[in-house]
């Protein structure tokens, strides 16, 4: 694994140590899902927000995902469209595409 080093400067020196990746794993498989925590103005004022794949979407001749979201955690939660998304494995890229 590579090691990437990351400093912030603020009273104090921090120095974070992250570990990259070598092999590029897909990202839009079925049944992915992603939980994003959205803060406030206080750190004990947020919400989290789950994404998740959804069904293959033909977007100009191009197999896209349909990707949802909720802020809801029940099992009967309701998902909205959030975007579709092209996934390029050989360039290992993720496209967002428009559909207007």
């Amino acid at each position: 694994m590579k090691n990437i080093f990351v400093s912030f400067v603020f009273s104090n020196l921090l120095v974070l140590s992250i570990q990259a990746q070598h092999v590029y794993i897909p990202m839009l498989k079925n049944g992915n899902q992603w939980n994003v925590k959205v803060t406030g103005n206080f750190p004990l004022n947020y919400r989290t927000f789950i994404y998740k794949t959804d069904i293959d979407t033909i977007i100009g001749g191009e197999t896209c995902k349909k990707i949802v979201y909720t802020d809801d955690s029940s099992v009967n939660a309701i998902f909205q469209l959030a975007c579709y998304m092209l996934e390029d494995t050989n360039s290992q890229r993720i496209y967002l595409v428009s559909i207007y």
